[in-house]
């Protein structure tokens, strides 16, 4: 049974927040709308796998420095998982009561893995620029099993991802930074999971069951001048040559600013979880307010009501 949480953030800015041939595609398909963002703010936070995940997620991106979904980082892929969300379907104007009682069609779930053929098989993925902001996970009634204050960075570093050449991802994307006599020309990107993949600027246009989403193209200093090609090497699966951007960033906003994240919590069990409303007192203890469906929904000793009575409890 899939875990539904409840996410509460609190806002500097606000003080209190629930919280060969290459391959083309002339146009998108009828059914391949976009990707939606999902992120309301340009932040970008990366939580540390403290054990509230598998082992082989090492790192998980908030914010989108990758494009829409979720980005998680491993020892020896970058994986996109995009969908999950309601599709748009018709005029978004007035519904009627039987179009309110429907549950809504969701996008299927797509998981893209991104990697570096010949790549150095010892690189070490290093965390960078940690961050104030608290995120916790207290899922289920096991406090064992809680894990409060987990690390959070602003920025994470695949080290010597080729020789003398390293992979940052951070605020400004995925970047790349080269020591002298690097070959920079050795780089070569594989998507793996995209029905169909071309170049837009300095993007690839990604066709997924998912819809159609933008991966930005790799940036940094001094980059070779050579165009970037798109070689298919099997069904859905893409290698993209100098995978590399043509412009600089743009500089980031300072309302985009990660730190205005002060803290973030996900609270839930194994069922069906619903939070109303959120109040932090002047000591910083959070009162949450909502109904359960989850027979282990996480407690406190002394707590009025520690157990589940009947299908739900408030």
């Amino acid at each position: 049974m899939s875990v539904h949480c409840m996410t509460f953030t609190a806002l500097l800015i606000l003080a209190l927040l629930a919280p060969g041939a290459s391959a083309s595609l002339t146009q998108p398909a009828a059914s391949q709308a976009p990707i939606a963002s999902t992120t309301s703010s340009g932040s970008t936070l990366i939580i540390e796998n403290a054990g509230q995940w598998p082992d082989a997620a090492r790192f998980q991106v908030w914010g989108l420095p990758l494009g829409p979904g979720t980005t998680w980082l491993a020892q020896d892929a970058i994986w996109l998982v995009v969908g999950g969300e309601p599709e748009v379907r018709g005029s978004e104007g007035q519904k009627s009561e039987e179009q309110l009682d429907q549950t809504p069609d969701l996008r299927p779930l797509t998981a893209l893995k991104l990697t570096f053929p010949g790549s150095n098989p010892a690189m070490r993925i290093e965390p960078f620029d940690p961050l104030t902001t608290t995120v916790s996970y207290f899922i289920g009634d096991d406090p064992d099993q809680w894990h409060p204050a987990v690390p959070v960075w602003g920025g994470v570093r695949y080290v010597d991802l080729y020789p003398g050449i390293d992979l940052e991802i951070g605020a400004a994307g995925a970047r790349l930074a080269a020591r002298p006599g690097a070959d920079l020309d050795a780089i070569t990107l594989r998507v793996e999971g995209s029905g169909a993949t071309a170049l837009d600027g300095d993007a690839l246009r990604l066709s997924t069951a998912a819809g159609e989403m933008r991966l930005p193209l790799l940036r940094g200093a001094a980059l070779p001048a050579t165009d970037a090609h798109v070689w298919p090497r099997g069904p859905e699966v893409f290698e993209i040559s100098a995978p590399f951007a043509a412009h600089s960033p743009a500089p980031r906003a300072p309302a985009d600013d990660p730190a205005d994240l002060l803290y973030s919590t996900f609270l839930g069990g194994s069922g069906d979880d619903e939070g109303y409303a959120v109040a932090v007192d002047e000591t910083g203890r959070a009162t949450v307010t909502g109904v359960t469906y989850s027979s282990d929904f996480p407690t406190t000793p002394g707590a009025f009501d520690p157990t589940k009575n009947g299908d739900s409890d408030p």
